[in-house]
């Protein structure tokens, strides 16, 4: 019984070597009959992917890694846009309520300080007519020579100058300068906000936001007539 056992055992191994070189032969029709390696309960993967999986694995953790980075980056990019549109909003309202002309440039000041850290906010208007207390009055034609001729706004280190900003211009390292045409005679005037920071204006950026507290200023302004309140 033994020696007809290790027969058996010797026909069976002949005829799994017999099978295994068959499979081996035809590797790639095997690999291919996805139906046949389904019953068998086999699943092909390549060879690559054992061969270069940790590879992979640690090009895809870098991936990983730098789109966490980029999501942090908006993230906060839209935060910091979120808050600046409503501090702007804020500071919108709070200009509606002003009560006069003179009114109206203090509570630019105050709110462009508190809400925006700016070290001032002026606005100055041509003297071809009469100025109103707490505004900065330049020569006929200096919206233009502040400006440049044409321009609606400058943004920038060229925009920091003390006619605007009087004994604050020390401490300023960037303004925006933004064009205003106030009640029906469209007299010019300016809207200028300066920051200590360098960087805190510059000539690429955006102007949605400063842009927007202008044509608020306008609309405010437009409500009083430029009475004389200075000599």
């Amino acid at each position: 019984m033994q020696g007809s056992d290790e027969s058996l055992d010797r026909i069976k191994a002949e005829e799994w070597s017999h099978v295994a070189a068959l499979l081996e032969d035809h590797r790639d029709q095997l690999l291919g009959d996805h139906e046949l390696l389904h019953r068998l309960g086999l699943r092909h993967r390549a060879v690559t992917l054992l061969e270069f999986g940790p590879a992979a694995l640690s090009k895809l953790e870098d991936r990983a890694l730098k789109d966490f980075d980029a999501r942090r980056r908006l993230e906060s990019t839209m935060n910091a846009n979120f808050d600046a549109q409503c501090q702007t909003h804020e500071m919108a309202l709070s200009l509606m309520e002003s009560r006069h002309l003179s009114d109206l440039a203090l509570r630019l000041n105050a709110q462009s300080v508190i809400r925006f850290s700016m070290v001032k906010a002026v606005l100055a208007i041509e003297d071809t007519g009469p100025v109103p207390l707490g505004w900065r009055s330049v020569d006929e034609g200096g919206v233009d020579y502040l400006l440049g001729e044409g321009e609606d706004a400058l943004l920038g280190p060229d925009g920091v100058c003390r006619i605007l900003f009087g004994d604050e211009v020390r401490q300023i390292r960037s303004a925006a300068l933004l064009r205003l045409k106030l009640w029906r005679d469209q007299r010019p005037a300016v809207l200028a906000f300066g920051s200590e920071d360098e960087t805190g204006f510059e000539p690429a950026m955006g102007m949605e936001l400063i842009g927007f507290i202008a044509k608020v200023v306008e609309r405010m302004a437009t409500r009083w007539p430029p009475i004389p309140l200075r000599a």
